[in-house]
């Protein structure tokens, strides 16, 4: 039994390194096995994939994703950094009345 991948398409997208990977496994010259799988910035997809074509596709989905909760986070940073701002300015109004 032998077993051997190779990496068959790379490419950045959305600011993060897409690899796919093509898995092959055998024994008297029949393949037992054969998949792609993916990683995202050396993060590895826990899925296996039929194609090379499917594999890219959903690594792009999963690219997209991130890119959205990442620009979500960025967002909710900034009104937390605004609603402390706003706290400490009351605070400070508090304390001059009082």
């Amino acid at each position: 039994m032998t077993a051997a991948f190779m990496q068959v398409h790379q490419e950045i997208y959305q600011n993060q390194k897409i690899n796919v990977f093509h898995f092959v496994q055998g024994a008297c010259q029949t393949v037992t096995a054969s998949y792609y799988y993916v990683t995202i910035d050396s993060w590895e997809l826990p899925s296996q994939f039929s194609s090379q074509e499917e594999a890219i596709k959903v690594a792009k989905e999963n690219c997209e994703i991130l890119t959205e909760s990442i620009s979500h986070v960025n967002q909710l940073q900034k009104l937390i950094k605004s609603t402390s701002l706003i706290i400490s300015s009351c605070q400070l109004d508090y304390q001059e009345s009082a």
